[in-house]
């Protein structure tokens, strides 16, 4: 099952997936009044690959061009390896990272925004989302698994402690004879057979 289309039938994402830039602009401006600020400046940090530079001056022409002088965003691309030092020591302000999963379930990329998880660079916690992943991760009935893992989405979206831009695709071409052939960031072929 697509969890995503799952998800979405569930009418959980229009919130979060719908464009209202007049919207964006009074919340923001709502937020700024909140914290009793005139601007918001950060550092937009992330690799120094050509695509997460795309990425992240897109990111940052988006958010200049939508609010003005009101937000400044320093974008800045590092290697790899030092990206990932500074998101583990908590040395970021926002940071572009990427995510892939070793199995085809949506608890492989939940899972990884649970409290004391290493790639939970943010040390966000949640004890209702770490509830409903833990509840799922020991049901058997696949109708209130999913129900566990659509609540425990439902809160990771609330929260926001990270914001989804894009699921990353790739197509791959494949004879018509080859079957059961299965690509999780890797070929697994264990299932795989061809015929004639």
């Amino acid at each position: 099952m697509n969890f995503n289309k799952y998800f979405d039938s569930q009418g959980a994402t229009s919130k979060y997936t719908d464009f209202n830039k007049k919207e964006g602009r009074v919340l923001f401006n709502k937020a700024l009044k909140e914290l009793g600020k005139s601007k918001v400046e950060f550092t937009l940090g992330g690799d120094d690959d050509d695509l997460s530079k795309k990425v992240m001056e897109y990111v940052q022409s988006q958010l200049e061009s939508t609010f003005g002088k009101k937000v400044e965003v320093h974008v800045q691309s590092m290697p790899k390896t030092t990206r990932v030092s500074n998101m583990l020591n908590g040395k970021y302000d926002v940071d572009f990272t990427g995510l892939t999963t070793n199995y085809n379930d949506p608890y492989s990329m939940l899972s990884v925004m649970m409290s004391g998880e290493n790639y939970n660079f943010g040390k966000w916690s949640n004890k209702q989302y770490d509830q409903y992943l833990t509840l799922s991760s020991k049901e058997m009935n696949v109708k209130k698994r999913l129900s566990d893992l659509v609540k425990a989405e439902q809160v990771l979206d609330n929260q926001q402690p990270l914001t989804p831009l894009y699921h990353d695709g790739q197509a791959w071409m494949v004879r018509g004879n080859v079957h059961n052939l299965v690509f999780n960031s890797n070929f697994d072929f264990r299932n795989t057979f061809v015929t004639k």
